[in-house]
């Protein structure tokens, strides 16, 4: 923030010039059902799905602020808030990472939708999201 301070005929004029930093979201790998090489979810079990957010290179899973964490259907912003969550390796690479439970019921997934997201942010408040694919079992 730049403060610029102009006199005129007497009158004290304070501009503040705000810059503005446009946050953007870091994409990130994710394995929904990790484990199993279908990602099947029946929206009308009342039952849990794990989401792990897989930790790389440039992404500290540590990092993740769970509260902001929520999985659902694509372009539904609400999504499911974290039930429980541990810290695995569960893609074998030898890094730990960050595996949430969600609700069902909770993530806006409907019968027929083919994939979800999950989205957060990180302590330093920066975004995050990923997308996996998605196959919707059981009667609606």
């Amino acid at each position: 923030m730049k403060k610029h301070l102009f006199v005129n005929k007497g009158i004290i004029v304070v501009a503040l010039i705000l810059t503005a930093v446009m946050a953007y979201a870091c994409s990130v790998e994710s394995d929904i059902k990790p484990g199993s090489a279908q990602n099947k979810i029946n929206p009308g079990s009342h039952g849990k799905v794990k989401v792990a957010i897989l930790a790389s290179p440039s992404f500290d899973v540590t990092s993740v602020c769970i509260s902001t964490v929520r999985f659902g259907k694509l372009g539904r912003s609400e999504g499911a808030s974290v039930e429980s969550y541990s810290y695995l390796d569960v893609d074998n690479d030898g890094d730990l990472d960050l595996v949430c439970q969600f609700n069902v019921d909770e993530t806006g997934i409907d019968y027929g939708d083919t994939s979800a997201s999950i989205v957060g942010n990180t302590d330093l408040g920066e975004s995050f999201n990923s997308e996996d694919m998605i196959q919707t079992v059981g009667n609606p």
